[in-house]
């Protein structure tokens, strides 16, 4: 997970794209107000963005810089998903599917713009072919997204208005299913 954003009344998981648990570059001491993070690790918000948090009464967030994915995450960090609202992962890369997985174990809208494939990293997803009903295996990114989709009926998408990998893959919190 690159974030924990905390909303009035919303905690929201937001995730990004982390193939390798990598160290970020040491911010400017001088720039910055650590905060802690309740899940291993410690982040910085600038001055900058501190004053703008304050100034809407906001509560201040909280960014975990972890690896997410369905297992390690929720063993160490299981608690963020469970007292939070949404997961949403904007280009998620390797996290994309575990996202969607972690949402429907935990009964979490969720909300994902989905852009690599990486069929090599995964070679265990397939859909049901067009043409004759055999499985193939997900090469593609209309498959990826045929995949996602077939994951629960629950699952919708809609097209994003700007340019670019733009179809977002979502569900709705039960308050908002029909």
């Amino acid at each position: 997970v690159r974030g924990r954003k905390a909303v009035p009344s919303m905690d929201v998981v937001e995730t990004s794209a982390v193939s390798n648990p990598i160290e970020p570059p040491d911010p400017d001491p001088t720039a910055t107000i650590p905060t802690k993070s309740t899940c291993t690790g410690t982040t910085n918000i600038t001055k900058k963005d501190v004053k703008r948090i304050r100034k809407s009464k906001a509560p201040m967030p909280q960014h975990l810089a972890q690896f997410f994915n369905t297992n390690d995450f929720l063993t160490r960090c299981g608690h963020h998903v469970q007292s939070s609202s949404l997961l949403i992962g904007l280009h998620p890369d390797e996290c994309t599917e575990d996202i969607v997985t972690v949402a429907l174990q935990y009964d979490k809208p969720f909300a994902i713009v989905p852009c690599c494939v990486f069929p090599g990293l995964f070679p265990t997803r397939f859909v049901a072919s067009t043409q004759d009903g055999t499985a193939r295996f997900v090469r593609t990114y209309d498959d990826l997204m045929q995949y996602l989709l077939l994951k629960d009926e629950r699952i919708q998408t809609t097209t994003l208005p700007f340019e670019g990998r733009n179809q977002v893959v979502y569900m709705l919190p039960k308050s908002r299913r029909t």
